[in-house]
């Protein structure tokens, strides 16, 4: 769904945001509780959000894992969960700062 959004429904649907090789992959961002980060990862880690990304939207050799960064917003992300079904990726996301980065 989040690859296949037209344009107009991309701002409504999702953000994008920078890993790896990577620039402008679509994804949807909300924040974390302690409820939905126990409920979808099965853990009490604390988490600042969480991404749930078209598996697609990975290209080979750039795949998420454990502890890999990513930006968005500005700010800089690690991964610390990570939980993948036949569609897409949910990623458990831990804010390591917030500036800018250059």
């Amino acid at each position: 769904m989040l690859l296949a959004a037209n344009a107009q429904a991309q701002p409504i649907l999702g953000d994008v945001f920078d890993f790896g090789t990577q620039t402008g992959i679509p994804g949807i961002f909300s924040p974390a509780d302690e409820r939905s980060t126990f409920e979808l990862f099965g853990t009490m880690i604390q988490l600042d959000r969480i991404c749930v990304v078209a598996s697609t939207a990975f290209q080979a050799g750039n795949l998420p894992d454990i502890n890999a960064q990513l930006v968005f917003e500005g700010a800089t992300f690690a991964i610390r969960a990570i939980k993948r079904d036949q569609s897409a990726y949910s990623l458990g996301l831990k804010m390591l700062n917030a500036k800018p980065t250059p």
